[in-house]
């Protein structure tokens, strides 16, 4: 049966989410290692949600896998925030479009920040970083350059979630790299 508590979610969470959510507060990292199809992602919203309304975080980072980052802005959130938020995915093809660049751009200003939860979905291949060669200077991708302007156009703090990190192992790969940049 769900718990009852209030919650910044649509619906009511179940007891292990409510726990996990409890448990994970005021953590510096936290995994949820619940069953598949059991409510990770619910208790992120619902957690960040929370976060977000106590003035504790305005920005919300999800690394995923590329067939799910994007699901986050466009079903998951629609689905189940029950808060002021905006979001935006890394397209599977970059920033092309000065369209897509400039809508990053107005998510970067600081009026944004103040009104609504900005909820940024990057794939794990956009932010793989390459090792320097022999002294070879290795440029940064284009989302990791705009990861690096997230963070620091937060003015409240960010809450970083990583979807699928069993895709983080070998500390030397360029995505694990990549995220442990942050």
């Amino acid at each position: 049966a769900p718990a009852p508590a209030t919650s910044p979610v649509k619906g009511p969470l179940w007891h292990h989410q409510v726990s996990a959510k409890a448990r994970s507060r005021n953590r510096a990292a936290f995994a949820l290692q619940h069953d598949p199809g059991t409510g990770k992602t619910l208790s992120v919203i619902a957690e960040a949600g929370e976060m977000f309304l106590d003035g504790d975080i305005d920005t919300l980072v999800i690394i995923a896998p590329n067939r799910v980052s994007r699901q986050w802005v466009e079903k998951q959130f629609p689905r189940w925030a029950g808060y002021a938020w905006k979001g935006w995915f890394w397209p599977k093809g970059g920033l092309a479009s000065g369209k897509r660049l400039n809508e990053f751009e107005v998510a970067l200003q600081v009026g944004e920040i103040q009104r609504k939860l900005r909820v940024f979905a990057f794939n794990f291949e956009a932010i793989r970083i390459g090792r320097p060669t022999k002294g070879h200077y290795v440029p940064l991708p284009a989302a990791v350059q705009l990861l690096d302007r997230i963070m620091t156009t937060s003015k409240r703090g960010v809450y970083l979630c990583v979807d699928e990190s069993h895709r983080i192992k070998d500390p030397l790969a360029q995505q694990t790299r990549g995220v442990l940049r942050y």
